[in-house]
């Protein structure tokens, strides 16, 4: 396994785990996804799925157990596939002691889920939703390795308000951007005629803070999430010259903010979420053509401002069957929403309107089917898609097979 500094926290969780045996049994939990992802209008989310791909699948082992009352210990290993993100690499997706002091305070040290939105700490557990692909105007698969963990320390709790209460979390540390291809595609943007040679991130540290109150209404929630984040990369080209080109990315996320409410009441559950970035992102030494058949370095910065929201509802109509659908809107630049100022046109948004299918053949097995009517490409790579995004609307199929156990 590749992220080495990690082996000695699984050692240290799997012998605490094993010192209290005689108090507390050990949980195994864990699930093996396949999928199959095909567009009919670009290669979207992944290279391929205009041709449509398998490359798409996921699998699970979490190991969880309480050393006293008071203390659990746990980890998860995760390995997945989308195209060229995961490749099935093994990771640790989280791994941390617990302490939970009394209900209004407890502490979490490891690599900590990062709170964000109503599903981000779930989005690896198929079981819990009805949709395949969540809604990406909030929860881009782009930023997934991003925002998922942080190598750090959290503090939570719940506490009483009125008739209601407060479920609140803070988080801090180092985010492990694993095999994150976001940032190089945008820097391989810069240079296209020239491959990629390599590409590593030298500093990411993230922050995150969650509010969720549950309101006397019964079933139904609100909270608020604000997060940020400091990322420096640097990416080497070959062109030509002696020694490799190299480009130095600077952004600072300075707030990802999404605002959520949900409702259940009985077979029926319905969500909202709005979500909007404040980013600055810095590039220097960008070689630009001198007029004299060399190179000079110049910089460039942009103001990233993108942003989105969704509705979805679902209803189980019986114990084996469940529907659900959700509509989902995504700009790259919140201040540019139709596209005229910047002459981006379709290119401005991204509409996305998902039906959904979801079988529980069995207790440990489920069946999803899902389609997406797409309108707008303001999602679209155009790194994965060089002939241009001249398409408006476009299609998106989904199937997935999950067996949990």
């Amino acid at each position: 396994m590749r992220h080495r500094p990690w082996t000695a926290v699984c050692a240290a969780l799997a012998l605490a785990t094993a010192g209290a045996a005689e108090a507390a049994t050990v949980a195994v939990h864990g699930t093996v996804s396949q999928g199959y992802l095909r567009s009919s209008g670009y290669d979207y989310l992944t290279q391929d799925t205009k041709q449509g791909t398998f490359a798409f699948n996921e699998g699970i082992i979490n190991f969880s157990g309480h050393v006293d009352d008071r203390t659990r210990v746990g980890l998860q290993l995760l390995g997945r596939d989308l195209g060229s993100a995961g490749n099935g690499e093994v990771i640790v997706d989280w791994a941390f002691g617990d302490y939970r002091w009394r209900d209004g305070i407890g502490f979490r040290v490891g690599k900590v889920k990062v709170p964000l939105g109503l599903y981000n700490k779930t989005r690896d557990v198929d079981a819990v939703r009805t949709a395949i692909l969540l809604p990406q105007s909030v929860y881009s698969e782009a930023f997934r390795n991003i925002a998922t963990a942080v190598q750090g320390a959290g503090v939570y709790g719940n506490l009483p308000v009125g008739s209601g209460s407060v479920d609140y979390e803070v988080c801090v540390g180092t985010v492990e951007m694993g095999s994150s291809r976001f940032l190089s595609n945008e820097m391989t943007g810069l240079v296209p005629a020239a491959p990629m040679l390599s590409y590593t991130v030298e500093d990411h540290i993230g922050t995150s803070a969650q509010v969720i109150w549950n309101t006397p209404a019964e079933g139904l929630r609100v909270g608020s999430t604000w997060s940020s984040l400091d990322i420096a990369a640097v990416g080497t080209f070959a062109l030509g010259a002696p020694t490799p080109w190299t480009i130095d990315l600077d952004t600072r996320a300075r707030s990802v903010v999404v605002l959520s409410a949900d409702y259940m009441r009985g077979p029926a559950t319905l969500a909202a979420e709005y979500t909007r970035y404040t980013v600055d992102v810095e590039w220097t030494n960008i070689p630009f053509p001198d007029g004299m058949g060399g190179l000079v370095p110049v910089s460039a910065s942009v103001e990233d401002r993108r942003g989105g929201y969704y509705g979805q509802g679902s209803y189980r109509v019986d114990p084996r069957l469940e529907f659900g659908a959700y509509y989902s809107v995504f700009h790259p630049d919140w201040r540019d929403r139709d596209g005229v100022d910047s002459g981006l046109g379709h290119r401005a948004w991204q509409k996305d309107l998902a039906l959904t299918a979801r079988v529980d053949v069995t207790a440990n097995w489920i069946l999803k089917i899902e389609g997406h009517l797409m309108d707008g490409a303001g999602d679209v790579l155009p790194a994965l898609n060089p002939g241009g995004l001249d398409s408006r609307t476009w299609r998106m199929f989904a199937v997935k097979s999950t067996f949990n156990f």
